[in-house]
């Protein structure tokens, strides 16, 4: 029996597009053929509203824009602190006073009426120019200068600028407030400042970006403060000639100074090796081998402490006793020194009780006020007590503690002796009476002693000059500030800056890492356990 095959009906196509219209009804009985174009019109006019209306609305007033020749003034709006010059701020509308505030400049007051406009300020903001030639104030002409150089150093100490830390311009904004303020023409006595601003610097330029900056400020003080013309730049060339007539070996400052590639291709130029070259050598006219061998041993009291006579003498300053390659910023020199007396050893803590008689601004139980006035750290005599040793030397002392100490036994001294001032020692001195007295000959109290610690001032093997501790024991403060190319300068500036010399080494170092070239430095607030200090005393004339 045949099988009958079912068969399925052809499936039909389903059409899936939906044909819907949409049609607008009328709005309260008006057809969209007429509101329709009143809709678009309506968003036209409020997006008009919102661009040209609305942020004159929101934000009445106007861009304030405020200028000063210096630049770098605070502004004040009526007391408050909104930026420095050029400096371009949203002020509402009202009635304010302004005020330019800058060190060394005579603050500038006036009143100022803001107003504003509702339409376009979004596309077109109301601008009002607020300017102000600022007056020099001459009783700030120190401070300014001052103030300027020690920033300047404070980030040449910091380390090398970079894309993500970089170095503000202190020095040339220092030579606007000195060159641009009014009144005009600039006075003999900013000219001056002007110079020693340069003078005094240019031992910190040790990186590109205070290079630059260095460049700048000579050239503004050149061109009193102006852009840079013929006249003025034929002058700053003349100007940094002059310093190397003065100081030969600001070549090597410079190659310091200039970024890494053309630092390298300067170093690699033959001229400039052999430069270097008789530089270390020919820089020091007087070798250790010359020292003299006679020495005078004259030793006197004054108030109480024992002093002995350095002679006057030609220091090889920077040599190494132990073959040490000299780094670049400090190939040595030769300096003059006068003759002077120094103490035989380091100020005493019983000494230091006598100063603290005196003057009790200085006494222990006063440190807030000292540390607010930023003349010693937390640890100022911190281990001061009724118990300790007074033989040991004092330590835990800033510079400024051990200024004032100075200051206190010079207006005895001169008192008594008439004609004698006493100071901390500069370096050149510290280490020329180094030298004669052969410190660095025999064992100081160095890190290889068993017992840790200071030992008191005046025990230990004495030198030629019969003084104690010239190296090791405690770093000395020295009256000289640091800076990194003093050396390269020679005597053709006085550096300034912020920290102080150190010298001599202390009981934590190791006898290899101290001689007597060796020198750090400290800011003039530090104290430390390891540091203190004594005092010379000069004639007059160098005091």
């Amino acid at each position: 029996m045949a099988s009958r095959k079912k068969t399925r009906p052809a499936e039909q196509p389903v059409d899936d597009t939906v044909n819907d219209t949409v049609k607008l009804g009328p709005l309260f009985g008006i057809g969209p053929h007429h509101y329709i174009p009143f809709l678009y019109l309506g968003a036209v006019v409020l997006l008009l509203f919102g661009v040209l209306v609305l942020p004159g609305i929101l934000q009445y007033g106007s861009l304030v824009s405020f200028e000063s020749d210096p630049r770098g003034a605070e502004i004040y709006l009526n007391g408050i602190r909104k930026g420095s010059t050029p400096l371009e701020i949203f002020v509402p509308s009202g009635s304010y006073r302004v005020e330019y505030r800058l060190p060394g400049i005579t603050p500038e007051n006036f009143e100022v009426d803001v107003s504003g406009r509702l339409l376009g300020t979004l596309l077109l903001p109301r601008r009002i120019l607020s300017y102000a030639h600022l007056k020099f104030d001459e009783a700030h002409l120190h401070s300014v200068l001052s103030s300027a150089v020690r920033e300047f150093a404070a980030w040449g100490a910091v380390g090398q600028s970079s894309r993500q830390h970089r170095f503000p311009p202190a020095l040339s904004e220092g030579m606007d407030v000195l060159m641009t303020a009014a009144p005009v023409p600039i006075s003999d006595e900013r000219t001056n400042a002007g110079r020693d601003l340069l003078l005094q610097s240019v031992a910190h330029t040790v990186d590109p970006a205070l290079l630059r900056d260095y460049v700048r400020a000579a050239s503004k003080f050149h061109n009193a403060g102006a852009a840079l013309g013929p006249g003025g730049l034929v002058e700053t060339v003349r100007f940094f000639a002059h310093l190397h007539n003065s100081a030969e070996a600001l070549p090597v400052l410079l190659s310091e100074a200039l970024p890494r590639a053309e630092s390298e291709q300067l170093n690699s130029n033959p001229a400039f090796r052999s430069f270097v070259d008789r530089k270390t050598t020919a820089m020091v006219a007087l070798s250790y081998e010359e020292l003299p061998t006679e020495l005078p041993g004259e030793r006197r009291t004054l108030l109480g402490t024992s002093f002995a006579r350095v002679p006057e003498g030609r220091v090889p300053l920077g040599q190494s006793r132990q073959g040490r390659e000299p780094s670049t910023l400090q190939l040595p020199w030769s300096k003059n020194v006068a003759s002077f007396e120094i103490m035989e050893h380091t100020v005493t803590r019983a000494d230091y009780s006598g100063f603290l008689v005196e003057n009790p601004k200085w006494r222990p139980e006063n440190i807030e006020e000292l540390i607010e006035a930023g003349l010693v750290t937390q640890d100022y005599l911190h281990d001061w007590r009724d118990d300790m040793n007074p033989a040991l030397p004092v330590t835990f002392v800033s510079y400024y503690a051990a200024e004032a100490y100075a200051n206190w036994f010079h207006s005895r001294v001169s008192n008594a002796h008439p004609g004698l001032s006493a100071r901390l020692p500069r370096e050149a001195e510290f280490e020329w009476a180094t030298l004669l007295d052969g410190s660095d000959l025999f064992p100081g109290n160095f890190r290889e002693r068993p017992n840790a610690g200071p030992r008191p001032a005046a025990e230990g093997e004495r030198g030629n000059l019969g003084l104690y501790h010239m190296q090791g024991n405690v770093w000395e403060w020295q009256l000289d500030y640091f800076a990194p190319g003093a050396y390269l300068m020679g005597d053709a500036v006085e550096p300034a800056g912020v920290e102080r010399v150190v010298r001599g080494g202390s009981w934590v170092n190791s006898s290899s890492e101290v001689e007597p070239s060796t020198r750090g430095a400290q800011h003039p607030s530090w104290c430390s356990p390891f540091l203190g200090f004594r005092l010379v005393i000069v004639s007059g004339e160098q005091s």
